[in-house]
């Protein structure tokens, strides 16, 4: 792999997985009642 295609991909695979890791929580917060009163 070239280091241009890797210096593309890392930080778009990056932001993806911190949108994906972030819309969990946000679910995971809003159907679990005890994280949803803190």
């Amino acid at each position: 792999m070239p280091k241009i295609i890797k210096s593309i991909l890392l930080p778009i695979f990056a932001v993806f997985a911190a949108l994906l890791t972030g819309a969990a929580l946000m679910l995971l917060a809003k159907t679990n009642p005890i994280t949803a009163y803190t």
